[in-house]
Protein backbone atom coordinates (compact mmCIF):
# COMPACT_ATOMS: atom_id res chain seq x y z
CA UNK A 1 0.00 0.00 0.00
CA UNK A 2 2.84 2.21 0.29
CA UNK A 3 4.47 1.99 -2.53
CA UNK A 4 1.09 2.38 -4.42
CA UNK A 5 0.64 5.79 -2.32
CA UNK A 6 4.38 6.79 -3.35
CA UNK A 7 4.01 6.03 -6.73
CA UNK A 8 0.76 8.19 -7.05
CA UNK A 9 2.04 10.53 -5.51
CA UNK A 10 4.55 10.96 -8.15
CA UNK A 11 1.98 10.44 -10.88
CA UNK A 12 -0.29 13.43 -9.79
CA UNK A 13 2.42 15.19 -9.17
CA UNK A 14 1.78 15.91 -13.12
CA UNK A 15 -1.60 17.02 -12.25
CA UNK A 16 -2.71 18.89 -15.25
CA UNK A 17 -1.64 16.48 -17.48
CA UNK A 18 -3.39 13.79 -15.30
CA UNK A 19 -6.98 15.74 -15.70
CA UNK A 20 -6.46 16.48 -19.18
CA UNK A 21 -5.65 11.97 -19.79
CA UNK A 22 -9.26 11.27 -17.40
CA UNK A 23 -11.50 13.85 -19.15
CA UNK A 24 -10.05 11.80 -22.93
CA UNK A 25 -10.74 9.31 -21.18
CA UNK A 26 -14.01 9.61 -20.09
CA UNK A 27 -15.26 11.25 -23.37
CA UNK A 28 -13.75 8.30 -24.93
CA UNK A 29 -15.93 5.74 -22.72
CA UNK A 30 -18.87 8.54 -23.55
CA UNK A 31 -18.23 8.34 -26.95
CA UNK A 32 -18.58 4.46 -27.01
CA UNK A 33 -21.68 4.22 -25.55
CA UNK A 34 -22.96 6.31 -27.40
CA UNK A 35 -22.01 4.80 -31.27
CA UNK A 36 -24.03 1.62 -30.22
CA UNK A 37 -27.30 3.81 -29.49
CA UNK A 38 -27.08 5.78 -32.28
CA UNK A 39 -26.87 2.12 -34.61
CA UNK A 40 -29.66 1.00 -32.12
CA UNK A 41 -31.77 4.61 -33.38
CA UNK A 42 -30.96 3.92 -36.53
CA UNK A 43 -32.74 0.50 -37.04
CA UNK A 44 -35.47 0.76 -34.87
CA UNK A 45 -36.73 4.73 -35.95
CA UNK A 46 -35.13 5.34 -39.57
CA UNK A 47 -35.14 1.84 -40.99
CA UNK A 48 -38.55 1.19 -39.91
CA UNK A 49 -39.95 4.10 -40.79
CA UNK A 50 -37.70 4.41 -44.16
CA UNK A 51 -37.16 8.39 -43.57
CA UNK A 52 -33.65 7.94 -44.98
CA UNK A 53 -32.83 11.68 -44.41
CA UNK A 54 -32.77 10.48 -40.75
CA UNK A 55 -30.45 7.46 -41.64
CA UNK A 56 -27.78 9.82 -43.53
CA UNK A 57 -28.04 11.86 -40.29
CA UNK A 58 -27.45 8.98 -37.32
CA UNK A 59 -25.14 7.70 -39.83
CA UNK A 60 -22.70 10.99 -39.84
CA UNK A 61 -23.32 11.15 -36.27
CA UNK A 62 -22.00 7.56 -35.84
CA UNK A 63 -18.88 8.57 -38.31
CA UNK A 64 -18.38 11.54 -35.72
CA UNK A 65 -18.44 9.84 -33.08
CA UNK A 66 -16.12 7.53 -33.76
CA UNK A 67 -13.78 9.99 -35.14
CA UNK A 68 -13.78 11.81 -32.40
CA UNK A 69 -13.72 8.73 -30.23
CA UNK A 70 -10.81 8.02 -32.17
CA UNK A 71 -9.11 11.32 -31.40
CA UNK A 72 -9.93 11.66 -27.43
CA UNK A 73 -7.90 7.65 -27.85
CA UNK A 74 -5.18 9.19 -29.30
CA UNK A 75 -4.62 11.74 -26.55
CA UNK A 76 -5.24 9.33 -23.74
CA UNK A 77 -2.56 7.01 -25.24
CA UNK A 78 0.10 9.51 -25.65
CA UNK A 79 -0.89 11.27 -22.08
CA UNK A 80 -0.57 7.98 -20.47
CA UNK A 81 2.52 6.99 -21.85
CA UNK A 82 4.26 10.34 -20.70
CA UNK A 83 2.47 10.11 -17.34
CA UNK A 84 4.41 6.57 -17.38
CA UNK A 85 7.77 7.77 -18.12
CA UNK A 86 7.82 10.73 -16.37
CA UNK A 87 6.88 8.66 -13.05
CA UNK A 88 9.92 6.23 -14.22
CA UNK A 89 12.07 9.17 -14.70
CA UNK A 90 11.69 10.38 -11.59
CA UNK A 91 12.16 6.42 -9.59
CA UNK A 92 15.50 6.60 -11.66
CA UNK A 93 16.44 9.84 -10.54
CA UNK A 94 15.18 8.95 -6.91
CA UNK A 95 16.89 5.16 -6.85
CA UNK A 96 20.06 7.13 -8.49
CA UNK A 97 20.38 9.62 -5.70
CA UNK A 98 19.88 7.20 -2.74
CA UNK A 99 22.96 4.75 -4.56
CA UNK A 100 25.02 7.77 -4.54
CA UNK A 101 24.52 8.17 -0.88
CA UNK A 102 24.75 4.71 0.41
CA UNK A 103 27.77 3.96 2.11
CA UNK A 104 31.17 1.87 -0.46
CA UNK A 105 30.30 -1.45 2.74
CA UNK A 106 27.07 -1.69 0.88
CA UNK A 107 28.37 -1.57 -2.68
CA UNK A 108 31.10 -3.58 -1.83
CA UNK A 109 28.43 -6.01 -0.62
CA UNK A 110 26.35 -5.67 -3.37
CA UNK A 111 26.12 -7.39 -6.75
CA UNK A 112 26.20 -4.35 -9.72
CA UNK A 113 23.47 -6.95 -11.81
CA UNK A 114 21.09 -7.12 -8.44
CA UNK A 115 21.38 -3.23 -8.71
CA UNK A 116 20.80 -2.28 -12.19
CA UNK A 117 17.70 -5.40 -12.78
CA UNK A 118 16.26 -2.92 -9.90
CA UNK A 119 16.90 -0.21 -11.79
CA UNK A 120 15.25 -1.44 -15.15
CA UNK A 121 13.13 -4.03 -14.18
CA UNK A 122 11.20 -3.51 -11.34
CA UNK A 123 10.91 0.12 -12.35
CA UNK A 124 9.34 -0.92 -15.37
CA UNK A 125 6.79 -3.35 -13.44
CA UNK A 126 5.59 0.48 -11.86
CA UNK A 127 5.91 2.15 -15.37
CA UNK A 128 3.17 -0.50 -16.58
CA UNK A 129 1.98 -0.08 -13.25
CA UNK A 130 1.04 3.24 -13.72
CA UNK A 131 -0.08 3.38 -17.54
CA UNK A 132 -2.70 0.45 -17.00
CA UNK A 133 -4.10 0.40 -13.70
CA UNK A 134 -4.13 4.38 -12.37
CA UNK A 135 -5.63 4.86 -16.11
CA UNK A 136 -6.56 1.99 -17.96
CA UNK A 137 -8.03 0.58 -15.36
CA UNK A 138 -10.37 3.54 -14.59
CA UNK A 139 -11.18 3.47 -17.90
CA UNK A 140 -12.45 -0.26 -17.75
CA UNK A 141 -14.34 0.51 -14.20
CA UNK A 142 -16.22 3.46 -15.47
CA UNK A 143 -16.93 1.83 -18.30
CA UNK A 144 -18.38 -1.01 -16.70
CA UNK A 145 -20.33 0.64 -14.22
CA UNK A 146 -22.08 2.74 -16.89
CA UNK A 147 -22.83 -0.27 -19.06
CA UNK A 148 -24.72 -2.40 -15.94
CA UNK A 149 -26.23 1.69 -15.47
CA UNK A 150 -27.83 1.23 -18.80
CA UNK A 151 -28.92 -1.93 -18.65
CA UNK A 152 -30.62 -1.73 -15.48
CA UNK A 153 -32.17 1.02 -17.04
CA UNK A 154 -33.39 -0.61 -20.43
CA UNK A 155 -34.50 -3.71 -19.15
CA UNK A 156 -33.95 -4.60 -15.33
CA UNK A 157 -34.56 -8.52 -15.55
CA UNK A 158 -32.67 -9.16 -18.79
CA UNK A 159 -29.65 -7.54 -17.26
CA UNK A 160 -29.75 -9.50 -13.57
CA UNK A 161 -29.63 -12.24 -16.20
CA UNK A 162 -27.04 -11.13 -17.82
CA UNK A 163 -25.02 -9.91 -15.57
CA UNK A 164 -25.51 -13.04 -12.97
CA UNK A 165 -22.11 -14.83 -14.72
CA UNK A 166 -19.73 -11.88 -13.53
CA UNK A 167 -19.20 -13.34 -10.02
CA UNK A 168 -18.63 -16.59 -11.12
CA UNK A 169 -16.36 -15.29 -13.92
CA UNK A 170 -14.55 -12.77 -11.13
CA UNK A 171 -13.92 -15.97 -8.76
CA UNK A 172 -12.48 -17.98 -11.36
CA UNK A 173 -10.17 -15.35 -12.55
CA UNK A 174 -9.13 -14.66 -8.74
CA UNK A 175 -8.01 -18.11 -8.62
CA UNK A 176 -6.18 -18.42 -11.31
CA UNK A 177 -4.35 -15.32 -10.81
CA UNK A 178 -3.95 -16.76 -7.68
CA UNK A 179 -2.50 -20.26 -8.55
CA UNK A 180 0.11 -18.58 -11.37
CA UNK A 181 1.42 -16.28 -8.43
CA UNK A 182 1.97 -19.11 -6.19
CA UNK A 183 3.74 -21.24 -8.85
CA UNK A 184 5.59 -18.45 -10.44
CA UNK A 185 6.97 -17.97 -6.64
CA UNK A 186 7.62 -22.07 -6.79
CA UNK A 187 9.38 -21.27 -9.62
CA UNK A 188 11.53 -18.34 -8.35
CA UNK A 189 12.55 -20.70 -5.11
CA UNK A 190 13.75 -23.80 -7.41
CA UNK A 191 17.31 -24.05 -6.48
CA UNK A 192 18.32 -24.83 -10.67
CA UNK A 193 16.92 -21.08 -11.01
CA UNK A 194 18.41 -19.64 -8.26
CA UNK A 195 21.86 -21.51 -9.26
CA UNK A 196 21.33 -20.14 -12.74
CA UNK A 197 20.54 -16.38 -11.81
CA UNK A 198 23.42 -16.36 -9.38
CA UNK A 199 25.69 -17.85 -12.60
CA UNK A 200 24.16 -14.80 -14.64
CA UNK A 201 24.41 -12.10 -12.30
CA UNK A 202 28.11 -11.65 -12.77
CA UNK A 203 27.94 -11.86 -16.71
CA UNK A 204 25.19 -8.70 -16.64
CA UNK A 205 28.04 -6.94 -13.95
CA UNK A 206 30.39 -7.51 -16.24
CA UNK A 207 28.59 -6.51 -20.00
CA UNK A 208 26.42 -3.82 -18.37
CA UNK A 209 30.22 -2.27 -17.38
CA UNK A 210 31.85 -2.79 -20.27
CA UNK A 211 28.69 -0.84 -22.05
CA UNK A 212 28.95 2.21 -19.58
CA UNK A 213 33.01 2.40 -20.14
CA UNK A 214 32.24 1.79 -24.26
Amino acid sequence: MRIFLRTASLFWKYWPQAIIAYFCLLAGAGLALMIPRLTGQAIDLALSSGQVSMLVLIALAIGGAGLLRSVFSYFQSYLSEYLSQKVSFDLRNRLYDRLQRLSYAFHDGSQTGQLMSRATSDVENLHMFVSFALIRGVYFIVLLVAIVVLLLIQNWQLALISLSVIPFISYRTIYINRKLRLLWMKIQQDPKIRLLHRKNLPLYANTSQISAVG
